[in-house]
């Protein structure tokens, strides 16, 4: 939803809007878009307790501004 908002802020021509969308908003969903894949990657662990590390390792490498990258590959 908010990446369709910036595409009507920078149809608005409002050079502040841009600008604050750009800086602050942009950034922010990017980030929130990674973190959600990463999380969703975790569905396809079966083991609780590994999910759970994970997920508080992942958590932690956030909030430091560490690059995580995360594959599972689904059971079939």
């Amino acid at each position: 939803m908010l990446k369709t908002i910036g595409s009507f802020v920078a149809q608005s021509g409002n050079a502040d809007m841009q600008a604050f969308y750009r800086d602050k908003i942009s950034p922010f969903v990017n980030e929130e878009i990674a973190k959600s894949d990463l999380f969703c990657k975790l569905a396809y662990i079966g083991c609780e307790h590994l999910k759970a590390f994970l997920y508080y390792k992942i958590s932690q490498a956030i909030e430091r501004c560490i690059a995580v990258d995360l594959d599972v590959l689904p059971r079939f």
